[in-house]
């Protein structure tokens, strides 16, 4: 079965402020398209993507631009990005804030995806898009991510090369002036290219016990989005067990109402074992748990369902080459800086 492919409604917000700059007015172009006057009014709405393609065709006929998807990108807040961009907003690193966008991509659109490459001194955010998906899709996110990417960081933020597939577009001259770095068109692949040093520094307005409950409504969005995406649905209650102690498989199981075998085979479908899975959610609460300092490490290892602080201590060394004691001491000597 071929996945209906929706994007978040939020977003038009942007479009719809760019639109006023032109004089042209959005309600108009949204019911062109066959969309409410004001599409962006409920957060959690979702559009389909024939009528995203109209309205990027509505607005690039209205304003004579062939690059508005550009400058809406330019315009584009944390809050146009749902529990994502507050997410991202309260990073602790550039790096964590683009992980966080290859892990909740879907709630954006489900018509393209994002992944991170990291080499040497290179950190490269990968945007791959569905065929179904306008090219004005793509212009918007690029741009936005440059945008974002300064939001949280610094105004004189540069990424260090930016990749794009598509043809030299008229405004070029303008977008290398936004993006500041060297920009190759009718390239192999979209990718923004980020100094790895960079993306690792820590952001003046961290904040990661925030960003953590973001991800947890980021994630239950998704899952209540597409119920037959198990692997969010599992992280969801997994986060929701691991007080409880260590939770084993049956209980996730039954928590998603299928059998053991069952619930099994969709993980591995997905290229997951429950262990992996469980491993995986482990990981992120604990390096956000610690991250915050709120919770000594006693709680922290309560709060993941291990047995003891031993065993959490070996997983969390095994997680970052750090016991809890170091990564919490290195993390304050970097606040202190």
């Amino acid at each position: 079965m071929i996945e209906h492919l929706t994007a978040l409604a939020l977003g038009h917000e942007a479009t719809a402020r760019v639109l006023k700059e032109y004089q042209v007015d959005p309600a108009e172009v949204f019911l062109a398209a066959g969309l409410d006057p004001e599409p962006y009014r409920d957060p959690d709405s979702r559009v389909g993507l024939e009528e995203v393609a109209k309205l990027w065709a509505q607005c690039v006929r209205l304003t004579k631009n062939p690059c508005i998807a550009f400058e809406v990108g330019m315009a584009m807040r944390p809050a146009n990005l749902h529990a994502l961009g507050y997410a991202w907003l309260a990073s602790r690193t550039l790096r964590d804030a683009l992980l966080r966008l290859s892990r909740y991509h879907r709630l954006l659109s489900t018509a393209f995806e994002a992944h991170i490459e990291e080499h040497d001194d290179v950190l490269d955010l990968v945007l791959d898009r569905s065929p179904e998906w306008p090219q004005q899709g793509m212009d918007c996110m690029m741009a936005g991510a440059v945008t974002m990417c300064r939001d949280i960081s610094s105004d004189e933020f540069k990424p260090l090369r930016m990749q794009m597939k598509r043809e030299r577009p008229p405004c070029a001259d303008r977008l290398q002036v936004h993006f500041g770095c060297p920009v190759e068109y009718a390239a192999a692949r979209d990718c923004i290219s980020f100094r790895r040093d960079e993306a690792q520094r820590a952001l003046p307005r961290q904040n990661p016990e925030l960003a953590r409950a973001n991800d947890d409504v980021a994630l239950k969005y998704i899952a209540q989005m597409d119920r037959e995406d198990v692997l969010s649905r599992a992280k969801v209650e997994l986060i929701d067990l691991l007080s409880d102690g260590e939770p084993v498989r049956v209980s996730l199981a039954q928590r998603l109402n299928m059998s053991e075998r069952t619930l099994g085979r969709r993980l591995s479908e997905r290229g997951v074992s429950y262990r992996a899975l469980l491993d995986g959610v482990r990981k992120e609460l604990g390096v956000a748990y610690m991250d915050a300092s709120r919770h000594a490490v006693t709680e922290v290892a309560y709060l993941l369902g291990f047995s003891d602080q031993s065993n959490f201590a070996r997983s969390f060394r095994r997680w970052t080459g750090q016991t809890p004691s170091q990564y919490r001491a290195e993390r304050k000597s970097k606040r202190d800086e």
